[in-house]
This record gives C-alpha cells, sequence and structure tokens, in this order.
C-alpha cells in the first residue's frame, strides 16, 4: 500500500495495535494521537488460529482486545515501520 507518497503500509497485528495505547499513556491520548474522533474496534491482521473466520481486534476507548466475525464492520488503521 502507497499513501502520502510512502510505501511500507500495513494492517497492524493486535500487539503492534495494542504497543500504541502502552506508548501513548492516558486512553485520551491514544485517541487524540492516533485516532481522532473515531471510537470503536480496529481491525488487526491476525486471524483466530482455530477458527479462521474471526479476526483480533482492538478498543483503544475501553482499553480491549477482543475477536469478531471477519464479516463485521469495524475501522481499520494501516501503519508502517
Amino acid at each position: 500500500m502507497s499513501l502520502w507518497g510512502r510505501s511500507g503500509w500495513h494492517l497492524p497485528s493486535k500487539d503492534e495495535l495494542k504497543l500504541l495505547w502502552d506508548n501513548a499513556g492516558s486512553k485520551q491520548d491514544v485517541r487524540s494521537a492516533f485516532f481522532p474522533s473515531k471510537d470503536g474496534f480496529y481491525w488487526a491482521s491476525d486471524a483466530f488460529t482455530t477458527d479462521p473466520s474471526v479476526a483480533w481486534n482492538v478498543s483503544f476507548n475501553h482499553r480491549l482486545i477482543d475477536l469478531n466475525k471477519k464479516g463485521d464492520t469495524y475501522y481499520a488503521r494501516c501503519v508502517r515501520r
């Protein structure tokens, strides 16, 4: 994926998403610094190993990691290294 003239963007893993809240401090810091005005769940790239029809997602508002069906509608936020 290429965005703003930069390549190397990818859908982050649940561990990469968790690092965002670990490094941001308070819940408000995470939302305003990385995900302005978009409370809700964000997809991670990880599929659940025992059921490929579900995948991990992360809520920054509640600092929660959860599983949901891949057909459900949630946000996606790409990151780059």
